[in-house]
């Protein structure tokens, strides 16, 4: 994994109103078991969670949801899919 890393791609979705979660998906299709990602809880509490998860194919997505909105950033770019999700998908280099 590179020194530095640009979380450079984001992406901002409303949340449902009664019971704060996000109404929208967002795709990271890479096989990966959940077990294999590192989690980091920067904060969490009833008004915010900040999570930063580092996977293993050297994708690092911050997410940070307050009752109204989440809002994700990762260094890989963000585009939506025929469904209209979001798909974090890995960079052509």
């Amino acid at each position: 994994m590179p020194n530095n890393i640009e979380l450079k791609y984001q992406v901002s979705v409303t949340t449902d109103s009664e019971n704060g979660t996000v109404e929208q998906n967002i795709k990271t299709p890479f096989g990966i078991n959940f077990s294999d990602i590192q989690q980091i809880f920067i904060e969490h509490n009833a008004n915010v969670t900040k999570r930063l998860s580092i996977y293993p194919n050297g994708l690092v997505i911050y997410f940070e949801q307050t009752p109204h909105v989440a809002t994700i950033k990762t260094n890989w770019p963000i585009e939506k899919d025929s469904d209209g999700d979001y798909v974090i998908v890995e960079p052509k280099e």
